[in-house]
């Protein structure tokens, strides 16, 4: 009994000290690749790589707000570790919304690290990735750089940005611009409404069908004059522009809304289409 008493003793007095202070932080040792599960109810995170290291370091700045009003829920199993930040049920207002302002967490982790992460409201920062990464937040930006794998970005209302990636990518926003760069096997991007500018870089090769869509907006290619493809672009309502010399025109004299080519012999189908908006495609 006196155990559990010490027990209870010493978590009430962690929680004490955790709610008096502005951050929290922890750092957890592995000695593999990392599964990080991270799920926050409204809060900007950051997910940075440190290398070759062998500590996930995760931390959280309440930003003047009141840490009592978070409760967070952490735990590792070998090299899987999850945490948790969420909204205590008391810090609701009258009107159904959160008092104070909303955490920052920050997340620095091997550069081989699978992640799993959702925010409910919040921009998502991520760098430095080497695996299966997957970041989903409910309204707020995402912004990633140099991310190697199966990458999959998904924002209910915000704009999506990734730079100097490789491998496959999923990306979809419900309401805003993507602005994409990578040397792509396969790709889904897809913009309810958007505007969306893509650059293929040099060595991209297509395994299998992809595709760039969006409900209403523009839409800006640029591929790798050698890449091996059967293009078809199409647009509701707008013009298509092609510096690249192998399309044709399939509707005649009907705005050039719909053009479709062969590049290089030909090889996975790519589709490109804009509900309303004009399509731009260039080569390098």
């Amino acid at each position: 009994m006196r155990s559990i008493t010490l027990a209870l003793l010493l978590s009430g007095s962690f929680l004490v000290t955790a709610s008096a202070q502005s951050t929290w932080d922890k750092s957890y040792n592995v000695n593999g690749k990392p599964m990080l599960q991270v799920q926050v109810d409204d809060a900007a995170v950051r997910v940075r790589s440190c290398g070759g290291c062998r500590t996930v370091s995760v931390r959280v700045d309440y930003r003047n707000g009141d840490p009592s009003m978070w409760s967070v829920a952490e735990l590792q199993g070998g090299n899987g570790i999850h945490f948790a930040l969420k909204h205590k049920e008391m810090s609701r207002s009258f009107f159904g919304g959160w008092h104070g302002n909303s955490p920052e967490v920050t997340i620095m982790t091997p550069a081989e690290t699978d992640l799993d992460l959702r925010s409910g409201d919040g921009a998502l920062t991520l760098a430095g990735l080497h695996g299966s990464v997957a970041a989903h937040t409910g309204d707020g930006a995402i912004s990633a750089e140099e991310l190697v794998g199966t990458l999959r970005l998904t924002t209910g209302d915000g704009s999506i940005t990734l730079r100097r990636a490789e491998g496959s990518l999923y990306a979809t926003t419900g309401d805003g611009s993507m602005n994409l760069e990578g040397r792509l096997n396969q790709f889904e991007a897809r913009s309810g409404d958007g505007a969306i500018t893509m650059r293929l870089m040099q060595g991209s090769t297509l395994a299998s069908s992809s595709s760039v869509t969006t409900g209403d907006g523009s839409i800006n290619i640029n591929l790798p004059r050698d890449l091996r493809a059967e293009v078809d672009v199409t647009t509701g309502d707008g013009r298509i522009n092609s510096s690249l010399p192998f399309f044709t025109n399939t509707n005649g004299d009907r705005g050039h809304s719909h053009v479709r080519g062969t590049m290089n012999g030909g090889g996975p189908s790519l589709r490109i289409h804009s509900g309303d908006g004009n399509i731009s495609l260039s080569g390098s």
